[in-house]
């Protein structure tokens, strides 16, 4: 993979490389890890694929995401705008996955509130359907439990950069329940 021709292979412009390159890179770092007792991809490489190469990690199921890969993919979703945030949108209420809500949680907290509305907030107000059909789906199953689960509490934090869906992700029927998720979430949205 670092032969300059391999390496070519994959990080020609789109128009001259080959018409599978990017079907054969993803595959490759998915592969890797199953095949190799866990090993990444990413780090075998040097850029300009090692980027590309972690990215593509992010998509991988939870059992094969190591410390190493998850640490780098906190850097790179702190320090890009917003390349992991569909991911983490689909991985946000697994408890179990690396790249969860807490995961996200997180790396957002401690960025300062310019760098995470230029970053998570405008991802927000990008994907504000998306977020209100979710929030439609959590509220009918909200009201016919007195408890929300782990995942629930994580999912409801993602709406915080947005005002009508934050306030929508608290209009429920029981509301005592909720009031320690609501504080975190509320702290996430002003700090």
């Amino acid at each position: 993979m670092k032969d300059p021709s391999t390496v070519n292979a994959f990080a020609e412009p789109v128009s001259d490389r080959h018409p599978l390159a990017m079907d054969i890179f993803r595959a490759l770092v998915g592969l890797v890890p199953r095949r190799l007792h866990r090993q990444q991809l990413w780090p075998l490489l040097d850029e300009p694929l090692r980027s590309p190469a972690l990215r593509e990690a992010a998509k991988l199921e939870g059992a094969y995401l190591d410390a190493q890969t998850v640490h780098e993919l906190a850097k790179l979703a702190a320090n890009r705008s917003g390349d992991l945030f569909d991911r983490l949108w689909h991985t946000r209420g697994a408890p179990a996955h690396p790249l969860n809500g807490e995961f996200f949680d997180a790396v957002v907290r401690p960025m300062s509130m310019a760098a995470r509305d230029l970053r998570w907030a405008e991802w927000v107000r990008r994907n504000n359907e998306e977020l209100f059909t979710d929030l439609k789906r959590m509220e009918n199953r909200w009201r016919s439990r007195k408890e929300r689960s782990l995942a629930d509490q994580l999912r409801a934090r993602w709406v915080c950069g947005h005002l009508p869906a934050r306030s929508a992700s608290f209009a429920i029927k029981h509301p005592s329940p909720y009031i320690g998720s609501a504080v975190v979430t509320l702290q996430l949205c002003s700090t």
